[in-house]
């Protein structure tokens, strides 16, 4: 060690030549070296925080987070742009262009954050903005872990998601091993088209608050819009259904209704209060089906079902109450739905000759006024197979 020191004194240019050297070459590795508390490109990251207290995730997404989106996504230098709404709260993230000048950035967010203020709800806190440096804030695990299953633990682990990010100044949860289930159902085409599908045109009224026990007189001035309806029904699943007491389910798919709802007074002296003086036209693979007159083939009138629907409960506003299909004393007028047809023709041939709808059939039900106008609109349905 003595003689290392001593030759490294007499040759001490060397010796001092060597640590400059040393001392430099850390200084340039120091300045190139990528560091988190100072990388070497900046990458702006800005948090966009809306909260309107009692929101649920589904209307924070429609009613926060895509005002917000549409209104940001004309900003220049966005390279990625993700929204999540949780119950109580909802975010933007915006990741901007490497090398993209921050403070620019950042005005431009508040800028554009101002302008789609104004298209959020009034209840809603004001948005806030901030700037994310990722050398900053603290990334936190969480570790779930019992005598339960995989699927019970993933549960938990997404409630807890939901509770987390409702926290304002969090902005992200990722769960660990979360995973989707797939169930993969196959179909027969021809188990589905054996159900009977059939369809059902009808009139429907929409009414405000109904009380419970309102009399039909009571329940007439409750009818606030009329349209139409096509009551789908799946007519060999029926029978099965009712002999077990409960009442349609699976029977009774998804309904359709007509684009336009009218006021009564729309329809002057068509409508008396009580039934819609009008024909019912409906349309089978674009030819004539039926067109029984609704005001004289309607079993019972409007505020005799309403007052049945209420006689157990009250009705809100917005409940929809239909007519029931339109069935004709003129049989001349041909019919609204299969159903009906087949069985006149079982009483006339002893069995039925019309076949119920098959993919591929069309249907299309409208009603016209006197002058021959559309009153609400076409409802047209074809039966494809569901490809899910």
């Amino acid at each position: 060690m003595r003689a290392l020191i001593a030759a490294a004194m007499d040759r001490s240019r060397t010796t001092l030549l060597l640590f400059l050297f040393l001392l430099l070459g850390g200084m340039a590795a120091y300045q190139a070296i990528p560091k988190e508390s100072n990388p070497d490109v900046t990458i702006p990251m800005i948090y966009v925080s809306m909260t309107l207290e009692g929101i649920s995730p589904e209307d924070g997404e429609r009613l926060l987070v895509r005002p917000m989106e549409q209104e940001l996504r004309s900003l220049e230098g966005i390279k990625e742009m993700r929204g999540t709404a949780s119950e109580g709260h909802a975010s933007v993230m915006l990741e901007f262009d490497a090398g993209f000048d921050p403070d620019k950035a950042l005005q431009d967010v508040r800028e554009k954050v101002d302008t789609a203020r104004s298209k959020l709800p009034q209840e809603a806190d004001e948005p806030r903005v901030n700037e994310i440096n990722v050398s900053l804030f603290p990334v936190l695990s969480v570790g779930l872990s019992g005598p339960l299953s995989e699927r019970e633990l993933i549960t938990i682990a997404r409630r807890l998601q939901d509770a987390i990010e409702a926290i304002p100044e969090v902005l992200e949860v990722e769960i660990g091993g979360d995973r989707e289930d797939l169930l993969e159902i196959v179909v027969d085409p021809q188990v589905l088209e054996s159900y009977g599908i059939d369809f059902e045109s009808e009139v429907a009224v929409i009414t405000d608050d109904v009380p419970m026990g309102a009399s039909a007189e009571q329940a007439s001035g409750h009818i606030k819009l009329l349209m139409l309806v096509n009551d789908v029904s799946l007519r060999n699943l029926i029978p099965g259904e009712l002999a077990k007491g409960f009442g349609f389910f699976s029977s009774k798919p998804s309904s359709a209704f007509s684009p336009v709802a009218i006021t009564p007074d729309e329809l002057g002296a068509a409508w008396d209060g009580a039934k819609l003086h009008l024909p019912l036209t409906t349309h089978l693979n674009s030819e004539l089906f039926g067109q029984p007159s609704c005001g004289v083939d309607m079993t019972f009138d409007f505020p005799t079902i309403v007052a049945h629907a209420a006689k157990t409960r009250p009705l809100s506003a917005g409940c929809i109450v239909g007519s029931g299909t339109i069935s004709n004393y003129d049989r001349s007028a041909g019919s609204s739905c299969l159903a009906e047809k087949r069985m006149l023709e079982i009483i006339a041939d002893g069995k039925a000759s019309t076949e119920f709808m098959k993919f591929g059939d069309n249907v299309r039900i409208e009603m016209f006024d006197e002058s021959g106008d559309s009153i609400f609109g076409a409802i047209e349905q074809t039966v494809v197979e569901y490809k899910g």
